[in-house]
């Protein structure tokens, strides 16, 4: 017998096919199998079927997440969260409270410290990081996660000399002051993953999957820093509350291509953050002169990874944030499609943050898909943020032009980049709604829309999921409230009342036993 669930009374968001006058929605093994008129589709239920009286909620499709680092997001949620420091003796004073107990043994670490937003300015130093322990490796990744500082323990599982572009030197000592950028950041990652072992990160990814459900996520696009990490995913077939896409984040087009996987990349660096002074601009930072960011990889050796993979028949996907290195990317992706044309390949920009008009003329043209994160503007954006101090007034009135790259019809799909910002797709939607910059708003719909049928499309799966439509997979979301008729400051207040996920309901707050919603309260 088939398992069979109704939607009664509900309010249908209109993305997808729906009648004029459907209140109701049958799901028939984890499909959606018919929308239309309550009393029409409870004629040939099953007598097991559930029947679920929504009395006027809003329904949509379960909200897709593309861009996670999933582990890091569980990981994070284990260490110490430094952001309500205000100075840097807070700071060091969360971290000797906190300390041994509140991480891994014999490995400590601590989150989300804003050296812009501390009374000195700074991060704290190796010296002050080695009062704390001068035996216990310390790792504190910056908000942003594109810098942190280590202790000296740290840097004796992980050596590091001032050869290693990144590292930071101590203006009195000539030494290492302990921050870390650029690829020296990236050494001090891969010696973390050391220190960590599998199953702290396979417990990482179930916690960020329980995470994710809470806020209506029922697909996310997980950046996986390793192959092994893809691995790991695989593994937790079925343990998951949601479904996962991969995106190996290596350059091996090889190893890739050996697995059978259709896609490469996800977060590979052509720059930083603007936070860290590492997105790589045409022009100086109005808060540091003269300097311009940096590019972690020039036009040539772009063209050589996103080649091999593009002739493969992979999808690619890298960072670019800066104007800078957006325009050597796209200069890359131009001269490979131009040498090797190739239909609906969907490569993907991830952030493209700072564009100019004949970059969005280009990339429409092109056919690229950009991952944004709207919820940036809500951290960062407007006259008073950190894009105003780092961009200056001019720039910063171009940050996340979302309406334009509509317009031009270019192809978004809505990411959070969790654990930078949390995933929280209403969130998402809330700030492209209520951007800074009136001239780059989207409607609540359109908003709606890079969060659902977006992110299907970006990962090959719009016939499968994204739109409220007979045949598609049973992925919704139930809203307490309709986010067409709350205020824009207030969508992302609006409770999650159900979670759907092929079929299986994940989340239900009406079910005190609902086990993602337990395990997240825990």
């Amino acid at each position: 017998m088939s398992e069979q669930m109704l939607l009664k009374r509900a309010d249908l968001f209109p993305l997808g096919d729906i009648p004029p006058d459907a209140d109701a929605l049958l799901i028939r093994d984890g499909r959606i199998a018919a929308i239309g008129r309550a009393r029409v589709l409870s004629k040939n239920l099953d007598s097991s079927a559930r029947v679920v009286d929504l009395k006027g909620r809003t329904v949509l499709p379960g909200f897709i997440d593309s861009h996670v680092h999933l582990a890091e997001t569980g990981l994070q949620r284990q260490g110490l969260d430094l952001s309500p420091a205000g100075d840097i003796d807070e700071a060091l004073e969360m971290l000797s409270g906190a300390f041994p107990g509140r991480s891994h043994p014999g490995f400590f670490r601590a989150h989300s410290f804003d050296p812009s937003l501390v009374r000195e300015g700074r991060y704290p130093t190796r010296q002050e990081l080695d009062a704390i322990s001068s035996r216990v490796p310390i790792f504190i990744l910056r908000r942003d996660g594109h810098s942190c500082v280590v202790n000296t323990a740290f840097l004796r599982h992980c050596p590091m000399g001032p050869e290693i572009p990144g590292v930071e030197l101590d203006a009195e000592t000539g030494q290492p002051s302990g921050t870390l950028r650029a690829e020296a950041l990236e050494r001090a990652r891969a010696c973390r993953h050391r220190l960590l072992g599998d199953e702290d990160r396979r417990e990482a990814m179930l916690q960020a999957g329980r995470q994710a459900v809470r806020r209506g996520v029922t697909t996310l696009h997980a950046v996986c820093g390793r192959i092994d990490d893809v691995d790991l995913l695989s593994g937790l077939e079925g343990k998951l509350p949601l479904q996962v896409v991969p995106y190996p984040n290596t350059t091996d087009v090889e190893a890739v291509v050996s697995r059978g996987w259709s896609r490469i990349g996800g977060d590979i660096l052509v720059d930083g953050s603007l936070g860290s002074r590492t997105a790589a601009l045409m022009e100086p930072y109005a808060d540091r002169a003269g300097e311009c960011g940096r590019l972690y990889l020039t036009r040539g050796q772009i063209v050589k990874l996103i080649g091999p993979a593009h002739n493969a028949g992979l999808q690619v996907s890298l960072h670019a944030i800066g104007d800078r290195a957006v325009e050597e990317l796209l200069t890359a992706f131009e001269k490979v499609l131009d040498d090797h044309p190739r239909e609906d390949a969907r490569h993907r920009i991830e952030h493209a943050e700072l564009l100019h008009d004949d970059q969005i003329e280009r990339i429409a043209r092109r056919g690229l898909t950009l991952a944004v994160q709207p919820a940036f503007e809500t951290f960062w954006g407007g006259t008073g943020g950190m894009y105003a101090r780092r961009l200056g007034p001019p720039r910063v009135r171009k940050t996340n032009p979302l309406r334009g790259l509509l317009d031009a019809g270019i192809h978004l799909t809505g990411g959070s980049d969790s654990p930078i910002t949390p995933i929280d797709p209403l969130a998402g939607v809330a700030a492209a709604v209520a951007h800074p910059n009136p001239e780059h708003r989207l409607s609540v719909a359109e908003a709606i829309a890079i969060f659902t049928a977006g992110g299907a499309r970006a990962a090959f799966q719009e016939h499968d999921r994204g739109l409220l439509r007979k045949g598609l997979r049973a992925d919704l979301v139930v809203l307490s409230r309709d986010p067409r008729r709350v205020a824009a400051e207030k969508i992302g207040d609006i409770p999650i009342y159900m979670v759907v996920c092929g079929g299986r309901v994940v989340l239900d707050e009406n079910d005190p036993g609902d086990a993602a919603g337990q395990a997240e309260k825990k």
